[in-house]
């Protein structure tokens, strides 16, 4: 279910509110994504 919303959390990963992207990034991560992250390696 959360990898066909995909499209959505890659929108979510950029938004301006940083929990938001944060949040976003880590569930792309989580379903084996790749994402550019803002938190240091």
């Amino acid at each position: 279910m959360v990898i066909a919303q995909r499209p959505r959390l890659f929108g979510y990963a950029t938004d301006p509110n940083q929990e938001i992207a944060e949040l976003a990034k880590d569930i792309l991560a989580d379903i084996g994504e790749k994402t550019v992250s803002s938190k240091p390696a």
